[in-house]
């Protein structure tokens, strides 16, 4: 996220938490972080199946949460099922942390 604020955007960022391993610790870092700046509402973007569970671990920290998913759905791969030589077609991209905020 803060690679695509920069690079793609030409948006400086201010905040970057890179200590989490889930959505649960991504949520209670930023919500602690954003505090110290008076930040309570945040801007969540994150694929369209995540952002119920995501934003509810955000409002559960204590932030004010706007869903924001991305224009464009998740790009398709293919998946072996096991047990199954016919590959399978997944719409999840293969990414360990799909979501991010954006404060200002």
């Amino acid at each position: 996220m803060a690679a695509a604020l920069r690079e793609v955007f030409g948006v400086p960022v201010r905040w970057l938490e890179g200590e989490s391993r889930n959505t649960a610790e991504n949520a209670h870092f930023s919500a602690a972080m954003l505090a110290g700046a008076g930040i309570e509402r945040v801007a969540l973007v994150s694929q369209a199946w995540h952002l119920p569970r995501a934003s509810a671990e955000f409002e559960r920290a204590g932030l004010e949460v706007v869903a924001a998913p991305p224009s464009s759905p998740a790009p398709r791969r293919r998946a072996s099922t096991p047990g199954s030589r016919a590959p399978t077609t997944s719409t999840r991209a293969p990414a360990p942390c799909t979501s991010g905020w954006v404060a200002g």
